[in-house]
C-alpha cells in the first residue's frame, strides 16, 4: 500500500496556517522553481534580521535616508533575495506530497503543472475558479473584523453615530459573508472528501 503522505504537508508545504499555500504557488514541477517552506522560512528569517538591523544603520551608511521608513524597500528586497535563494538551494517539495495537497484542499494560482499530474490520475477533477469568491471574501473578511473592533472603541467614545454606522456595516458585511462564504463551506467540505476518497481508492489499487 502507497504510504499516506497528506498529513506531511503541514511540515513541508503549508506552514504558518496555509500561507505557504500562496508561496508554494511555484511547483516543484515548474521549470527551475521549488519553492517551499525553506524558502519561506529564509525570506522570514532575513526580513526579520533585516527589520532590526536596516533601520538603524541606513541614516549612517545613507544620510539622506534618515527617516526609517525608506529602510522598508530594502527590508522587502532582501527578504525577497531570502526567499528565492532558500527556495533554489533546498530540496523541492516531492510531488507525491504537492499532489496530496492539491487534491485535499484544491488551491487556485500556479499550480498548474500539479494539476495536470493529479488530472492524468483522476480525471473527474475540476481546477478551482473560485479565486474571486475568495479573494473578495478576505476583503469584506477584513472589514467585517475591523467593524468588531471599532464599535466597542466607539461606545466607549461615546460617539453613537459611528457606533450605528459601523453596526450598520458589520451586518452588511455579515450578509456578504454568510452567502459568499459560509453558505459554500459545506460545497467545498464535500470536493476535498471527494479528493482524499479518490487518493484512497487510488492507494488501495496499487
Amino acid at each position: 500500500m502507497q504510504r499516506d503522505v497528506s498529513y506531511e504537508i503541514p511540515a513541508q508545504s503549508v506552514l504558518n496556517g496555509g500561507f505557504e499555500q500562496y508561496n508554494n504557488s511555484f511547483p516543484a514541477t515548474a521549470p527551475g522553481w521549488a519553492f517551499n517552506g525553506y524558502g519561506y522560512f529564509w525570506g522570514m528569517l532575513i526580513g526579520i534580521v533585516t527589520a532590526l538591523i536596516v533601520p538603524a544603520t541606513l541614516p549612517i551608511v545613507a544620510p539622506s535616508f534618515h527617516d526609517p521608513t525608506y529602510a522598508f524597500p530594502v527590508i522587502l528586497l532582501l527578504s525577497f533575495a531570502g526567499c528565492i535563494a532558500g527556495a533554489l538551494l533546498t530540496k523541492p517539495v516531492d510531488e507525491e506530497v504537492l499532489k496530496s495537497f492539491y487534491r485535499n484542499v484544491r488551491p487556485w494560482g500556479f499550480w498548474k503543472p500539479v494539476y495536470e499530474m493529479v488530472k492524468a490520475e483522476d480525471a473527474g477533477l475540476q481546477p478551482n475558479n473560485d479565486a474571486i469568491r475568495d479573494l473578495s471574501n478576505c476583503v469584506v473578511g477584513i472589514v467585517w473584523q475591523l467593524m468588531l473592533v471599532t464599535i466597542p472603541l466607539y461606545v466607549i467614545f461615546r460617539n453613537f453615530t459611528a457606533v450605528l454606522i459601523c453596526a450598520g456595516i458589520l451586518i452588511i458585511t455579515s450578509i456578504f459573508l454568510k452567502i459568499r462564504w459560509y453558505n459554500h463551506l459545506e460545497k467545498d467540505e464535500t470536493i476535498a472528501n471527494a479528493g482524499k476518497s479518490s487518493q484512497t481508492t487510488e492507494a488501495l489499487s496499487q
